[in-house]
C-alpha cells in the first residue's frame, strides 16, 4: 500500500486547535524553505462562523 502525504509534493499542515501556528510555521520555513510547503490556519471562534 502506497500512502501519500502533503499537496503537491509539498508538506502541507492543517492547524488544530490546541496548536500554535506560528511556531509550526516558522519550523516548516526553518526545515524546509519559505515557498516549499503549503498551510491552512483556523480563523478559530471568534469569526463566528
Amino acid at each position: 500500500m502506497r500512502l501519500e502525504f502533503g499537496k503537491d509534493g509539498k508538506p502541507f499542515y492543517i492547524s488544530g486547535p490546541r496548536d500554535n501556528a506560528d511556531r509550526m510555521i516558522a519550523t516548516l520555513k526553518e526545515h524546509v524553505g519559505n515557498d516549499n510547503f503549503h498551510y491552512l490556519l483556523s480563523l478559530g471562534p471568534d469569526f463566528g462562523w
